[in-house]
């Protein structure tokens, strides 16, 4: 503990003579002062946080180093000066939609909400609306989000129940909750493209109406002398329930000119419901004259409980305010829900026939597990660093919630569904208490679920009151001066199932730069701080892995790591994986983890795919994870042969993404008699891709030939490669990749032919090319634009050396010997590729022995030694194919004209022009382009595309898939920010 040094100003000075550094009372102010530093952390992996002087939202796209400024407001851009940086911001869910409120010292404060273009970057204003002084927003939160996504163990998935209201006709439905002790609904109307308003009391019975006219409202009058002004205020929703709750912490201000009595309103909808005399507890008789010297928290928290309805015309409000909590702390530091979802029921365990039906009881549950947690700092005589702590309230209705039988609903009870009372009558009581002296919990956050104990924790940062600033003889760059830690709920215990992580701070910064606003990353792995002077970025603590063993010693089942879950919650969510990537590419991470979390990933799509989970992700989506896993970990390595390993690896996951998409494109602009004309030029540009990218195969097929010579075999007439050496490419798995590829057969290339969807991917898309080459040139072009087309192609497959239908034939014929028919996994009709309810054919039918290798190939994006054998057939067949011109091949005139070219003393020739990664096309440099946040390349997708005056609809249909996201699932910016 460090005491005061004086009465006189406070030193920054943090480093004794001793080698130690203390922190003091003033350090831990902020926390409790006025101070508002909002940080949201979007779904697109997008920090918005507010600038520190000026009234401007910033979005910083992480983890790069790009940031963007969001448009204010008319208001604000007329007079920038007359408003202070935003106090309140807030992300939707599904990213859509951002929320900012911005205060002002002479006007009424500005409230603007902003909708989303197709770049995470573009943000355009929807609507703004004034507040007046005294009735700023608090906190913010949105109702009427999708259901989330759960992840056990063992990698099935399914959906928690709804939580909040539903609002079937409203996106957005914004919920704000003010100074005023009011609650304010804006929500947008499918049918009207305005937004409308609800408001409602959060102190006394409330009932507003869509509709109601204009009546007068007053409150319970709160004085002549003070203002009571909401300082702090949350937002819960229970699982299975349409309750909004909301718990607000108040403070006393004198009235003057500029601030009158929050309690009159002008601005209020509704009717005044008769408040019962138990809930006047903060009624002036009872309050004495309260002086400037004497203005302080109130030490109550407030409770209300609202009910935001639909009858099929009208929304409606209606508030019950609760029993108010009592806690003498002086000092509020934070105020949050906690809500975990109901225990997931064994659909094994339920009876076979239906309650109903039988008229048997219907099974009860425990309800939806909801705590209110507060945290406080007493700083006493402010001659110590405060003592802080924190206590937990449950809330919960005072009957049992009925749970419907599993087999009566669908996907065999996967989907939790929950059958509660619509009665306000909530039961608060208090839990768990907990102090932390000498140390202080400066904040905290509702954490993720666990996947074994299905409970919600808290996520507490925990600051040191003084340590050592050097380790043994050296002295540090960073020290340690706190810890993030996850208490248990209810008792605030720490949970066993989670680790503990130090918080590090430069030097420089030691003690004095205390964070006063944290927000955690949607997948649960990152943290974010906000000091007063800057944003730092922290690994949040990993549940530990259960190695419980099963006590009938059978085997335990298998279990996925918690980041292969977390990753599978996003690619199921559709949300980023930027922070799952930014941990797994941490130099102290072994590269096997990145290994076991994509393998994790894929047993979890094969045991959703078998179960038959509608939703789930498919293998594109998980391959374009593999894009950006190892991508991110090549950009921060600095070995350079570790570096080409990993390029290599996700340039090939990205090649399987793009040759996906290439196959939908040739499947929605296809005909029965050919292909749809208006869109030849876009065709061509795939085709020359195509052909591009299986030049490249066919070479690195022909290397390994050469350099696994074959062995005429005494008994057969097969022929037999020799023996390999040692697969360098185990070192993704080892964790060693400082050798070169000492197997040809292990170059990632090679996985298109070693694994059954990528081949059937590969097979599909050559026989739509060598379609359209055999339809252009039986077609008599009636125009010179389809002349040109049809001769470029037939100019490009030429000088190609490749036979497409012969390289067809090779591949089909390799099929059988995966196990898997070749007819029942080529493209017929449908596109196999981007829908995973039409791959169910390719993963299940491997044999059993073979699965499971399958999934590692994938997860390490090129082949592994157990398909080796097949590898050698496959490639030693085109070697002796007739297909394959292999001098036309190799030696391209172009090659022979630029060799010659390059004799001259000139400039070199231009670099290689840059090709759209959407529609393989030349990128125009002076247009605007599209950059993925992923792979890094770039698009022009989105414009409009005609040919002589034309537009094809079907290549524009598969154009706008593409509006969003680029082929390997990454999210567009502006390609110029």
């Amino acid at each position: 503990m460090s005491t005061s040094e004086g009465k006189g100003s406070p030193t920054k000075g943090k480093v004794s003579n001793d080698g130690r550094w203390r922190t003091n009372w003033w350090d831990f102010q902020n926390l409790v002062d006025d101070v508002r530093r909002p940080v949201a952390w979007s779904s697109s992996s997008t920090l918005f946080t507010a600038h520190p002087t000026q009234p401007i939202v910033i979005g910083r796209l992480f983890s790069s180093s790009k940031q963007f400024l969001v448009v204010s407001p008319d208001p604000i851009l007329r007079s920038p000066t007359t408003y202070g940086p935003p106090t309140v911001i807030s992300v939707s869910p599904d990213d859509h939609w951002l929320f900012a409120f911005f205060s002002s010292n002479e006007n009424d404060g500005i409230a603007c909400l902003w909708n989303r273009g197709s770049c995470v970057d573009a943000w355009i204003v929807k609507e703004y609306w004034p507040f007046s002084r005294g009735a700023g927003v608090i906190a913010c939160a949105w109702a009427g989000t999708e259901r989330e996504w759960s992840t056990s163990a063992d990698g099935s998935s399914f959906r928690l129940p709804t939580s909040g209201p539903l609002t079937p006709v409203s996106n957005p439905t914004l919920l704000l909750v003010t100074q005023a002790h009011q609650l304010r609904v804006y929500y947008f109307p499918t049918y009207i493209a305005s937004s409308k308003m609800l408001f409602c009391s959060l102190t006394q019975p409330y009932f507003t109406a869509e509709g109601q006219p204009l009546g007068a409202y007053h409150s319970i009058p709160s004085g002549p002398k003070t203002s009571r002004l909401c300082v702090y205020a949350a937002i819960g929703f229970i699982y299975g329930e349409s309750s909004i709750l909301v718990a607000m912490r108040s403070r006393r201000y004198p009235t003057s000119d500029n601030l009158k009595p929050a309690a009159y309103s002008d601005l209020e909808l509704g009717i005044s419901l008769d408040l019962p005399q138990s809930h006047e507890s903060f009624s002036e008789e009872e309050v004495s004259s309260l002086e400037w010297g004497t203005l302080s928290e109130e030490q109550t928290i407030e409770l209300c409980e609202v009910k935001l309805r639909f009858d099929g015309m009208y929304m409606s409000v209606h508030s019950q305010p609760l029993s108010p909590l009592y806690h003498p702390m002086p000092h509020m530091s934070c105020l949050t829900f906690v809500c975990s979802p109901p225990p997931r029921l064994d659909p094994s365990a339920s009876p076979r026939t239906s309650p109903k039906r039988d008229k048997q009881p219907m099974r009860l549950v425990e309800p939806s597990p909801t705590f209110l947690v507060a945290s406080f700092l007493d700083f006493e005589e402010y001659n110590s660093i405060p003592k802080s702590s924190v206590v937990a309230y449950t809330l919960a209705r005072s009957q049992a919630v009925g749970y419907t039988d599993p087999d009566t609903l669908g996907n065999g009870g996967r989907d939790l569904m929950l059958v509660t009372t619509d009665t306000l009558n909530q039961v608060t009581r208090q839990v768990g208490e907990r102090s932390f002296f000498p140390r202080v919990l400066t904040l905290l956050y509702p954490g993720s679920i666990s996947t074994c104990s299905r409970r919600r924790g808290l996520v507490v940062l925990l600051a040191d009151s003084g340590g050592p600033v050097s380790r043994g003889s050296q002295k540090a760059k960073e020290v340690a001066v706190g810890n993030i830690a996850v208490l248990r709920l209810p008792d605030l215990a720490n949970d066993r199932e989670w680790e503990q992580l130090p918080i590090m701070t430069p030097i420089s910064r030691v003690g004095i730069d205390w964070p006063v606003n944290i927000v955690t990353s949607r997948n649960q792995v990152l943290l974010s701080a906000i000091t007063m002077c800057r944003m730092t970025i922290h690994t949040l603590p990993k549940q530990l892995a259960n190695t419980n063993t099963s006590i009938s010693g059978d085997p335990p089942p298998r279990h996925i790591s918690p980041l292969s879950a977390a990753l599978v919650i996003s690619l199921q969510s559709r949300k980023s994986i930027t922070d799952i990537a930014h941990v797994l590419a941490l130099p102290a991470v072994p590269l096997y983890i990145i290994v076991d979390t994509l393998k994790g990933a894929w047993l979890a799509f094969d045991i959703n795919l078998r179960s038959g989970v509608a939703g789930a992700f498919s293998i594109v989506d998980i391959l374009g994870a593999s894009v950006e896993l190892y991508r991110t970990r090549a950009r921060l390595l600095l070995d350079e042969n570790e570096t080409e390993l990993l390029s290599s690896v996700w340039r090939n996951a990205h090649d399987m993404c793009s040759v996906a998409a290439c196959l939908a494109a040739f499947e929605d602009c296809k005909e029965p008699e050919g292909y749809d004309l208006e869109a030849i030029w876009q065709l061509v540009s795939l085709s020359s891709w195509v052909v591009s990218f299986l030049e490249k195969l066919v070479k690195e097929c022909l290397c390994a030939a050469d350099l696994t010579a074959p062995s005429p075999s005494p008994n057969t007439n097969e022929v037999q490669p020799k023996l390999e050496p040692a697969d360098d490419m185990n070192a993704l798995v080892q964790g060693d990749t400082n050798g070169p590829h000492s197997s040809p057969l292990a170059s990632p290339m090679l996985l298109h032919l070693a694994h059954p969807f990528i081949l059937s991917n590969l097979i599909g898309v050559v026989m739509h090319v060598n379609r359209f080459y055999h339809s252009l040139c039986a077609l008599t072009p009636k125009g010179e634009n389809s002349q040109f087309a049809r001769d470029i192609l037939m100019d490009m497959i030429g000088c190609s050396g490749l036979d497409l239908r012969g390289i067809e034939d090779v591949l089909k014929g390799v099929m059988p010997d995966m196990g898997i028919p070749g007819k029942s996994i080529l493209p017929q009709g449908t596109n196999p590729s981007l829908n995973h309810s039409h791959v169910n054919s390719v993963v299940p039918r491997l044999a059993s022995a073979t699965v499971e290798d399958a999934m590692f190939s994938l997860a390490k994006c090129h082949p592994v030694p157990v398909q080796y054998p097949f590898l050698r057939r496959v490639v030693h067949t085109l070697y002796t194919s007739t297909a394959i011109d292999k001098p036309r091949l190799f030696i391209k005139a172009a090659d022979l004209v630029d060799g010659f070219a390059s004799l001259s003393t000139s400039e070199q020739s231009p670099r290689k022009k840059e090709i759209d990664v959407v529609t393989k096309g030349v990128l125009i440099r002076h247009n605007p382009s599209l950059l993925c946040l992923r792979c890094g390349y770039r698009s022009e997708a989105g414009g409009r595309v005609s040919v002589s005056g034309h537009t094809s609809l079907k290549w524009r249909t598969w154009e706008k898939m593409w509006a969003n996201r680029c082929v390997c699932g990454g999210p567009w910016i502006n390609g110029n920010l």
